[in-house]
């Protein structure tokens, strides 16, 4: 065999296999977003799409934090103004947090830190397993 040439045989050392842990609820953690796209809203709310960004803390044994985060707009705020304020506050938690302001990109949110309070809850997926979301974005 050649280097060229791909291996056959698939060799994985399975003794690396381990669980990722979540971070404790309500503590604070810096976060660097490692990946970020536009969702469409699958809500009940009026928002039409969310900012869906992984979160990585730093530590190599604790899971990637998702965070989908509603992206207000004037359609939103003529349909409920009260839901849409708070969507807003949210929003600025959010910019104020990672130091930077509208208008984004996904691509232009990657390697951006900031401070958030973590939450932790049951995976509904994974019975017994918990993972972390984002209780809140820091401004420290």
């Amino acid at each position: 065999m050649t280097e060229a040439t791909p291996a056959s045989m698939i060799d994985v050392d399975l003794d690396d296999a381990k669980p990722l842990r979540a971070l404790g609820d309500n503590s604070e953690a810096k976060v660097t977003i490692v990946r970020a796209q536009l969702d469409e809203s699958k809500s009940s709310t009026p928002a039409e799409h969310n900012i869906h960004v992984w979160l990585d803390c730093g530590e190599d044994d604790v899971d990637d934090i998702q965070c989908w985060i509603p992206l207000p707009t004037a359609n939103w705020k003529e349909q409920d103004y009260k839901s849409y304020t708070k969507a807003v506050n949210r929003f600025k938690e959010f910019c104020t947090s990672l130091s930077f302001s509208p208008p984004i990109d996904t691509d232009r949110l990657i390697g951006l830190s900031g401070w958030v309070l973590v939450s932790e809850e049951e995976d509904d997926r994974n019975p017994g397993t918990f993972r972390n979301g984002v209780r809140s974005w820091l401004t420290k």
